[in-house]
């Protein structure tokens, strides 16, 4: 059965069973027609598919909903009709239970129920990708955020602007990001077990950032340690400039240094 008996005839276009919105644009736009558009993401290849009929038009109104953090499109004042958004990003889904918050290098389609955010000055994707995906944040979006019908989380660009980010040195953000280059490395070459070992060191990390007293009532200083930890392990290396044989060597010598909570606690109390 072909793709043109599944479809389903309606005004609604959805990209699948219900009509591509390229198609339906090309052959409902007009010369000097006026079109409006209100949309809170902008496909980057969007204008080149239809810059025939685009072109032509007499007017064209974008209502933009700027997505969380991301910078201003167009600061120039050049009234481009395309815009592209190639800086690394972090995208995620509306609806979802999990922090699954992703990096993304590509020019890459966002459609219905998802969205991207490009950090603001000062502030590494890594490290926000790694308090992004805390449980610590993950708890706070289920006190201000709504739910769907079925309880899903809804995690809308609205709540995630909400989030309060720790504006800290660059240098104190490096083990935040050499600990999410060993995850994602991780995870692409099935080191499963190294790389929940790295999200719950990044849980207790990102935890100790937030409540630094509540710790230290503890005597729990994570961060301290799993600054120490890489520091011995890497050595001043960057671990994106490393072989892959280097980089598994670093995460099993930092997963094996990482598993020492006897020791550490030992350490602490004395």
């Amino acid at each position: 059965m072909n793709n043109e008996q599944n479809n389903i005839p309606s005004s609604t276009k959805d990209n699948r069973k219900r009509g591509s919105v390229g198609n339906f644009l090309k052959e409902e736009i007009g010369n000097g027609n006026n079109l409006s558009v209100v949309s809170a993401y902008f496909t980057i290849y969007a204008y080149n598919k239809l810059r025939d009929k685009l072109d032509n038009i007499e007017n064209l109104n974008f209502l933009f909903g700027e997505p969380a953090f991301i910078k201003t499109v167009d600061p120039e004042g050049k009234n481009y009709k395309e815009f592209k958004i190639e800086d690394d990003k972090i995208i995620w889904i509306e609806l979802n239970n999990k922090a699954k918050f992703a990096l993304c290098k590509d020019e890459t389609y966002l459609l219905n129920s998802a969205y991207f955010l490009i950090p603001p000055e000062k502030i590494g994707i890594k490290y926000l990708l790694s308090l992004l995906n805390s449980c610590v944040l993950e708890f706070y979006i289920k006190i201000i955020a709504v739910t769907s019908g079925m309880g899903t989380i809804g995690w809308i660009n609205n709540y995630v602007k909400k989030f309060p980010i720790p504006q800290i040195p660059s240098q104190q953000q490096l083990p935040f990001e050499i600990i999410v280059d060993c995850i994602l490395f991780a995870k692409e070459n099935n080191m499963k077990t190294e790389a929940s070992t790295f999200e719950s060191v990044i849980d207790g990390m990102v935890f100790n950032l937030y409540f630094p007293d509540h710790m230290k009532e503890r005597k729990i200083d994570v961060l301290q340690f799993a600054e120490k930890d890489i520091e011995e392990v890497m050595q001043g290396k960057e671990f994106e400039k490393l072989s892959d044989s280097q980089k598994e060597r670093v995460i099993t010598e930092l997963h094996t240094s990482l598993e020492r909570p006897q020791q550490r606690s030992s350490q602490t109390d004395e």
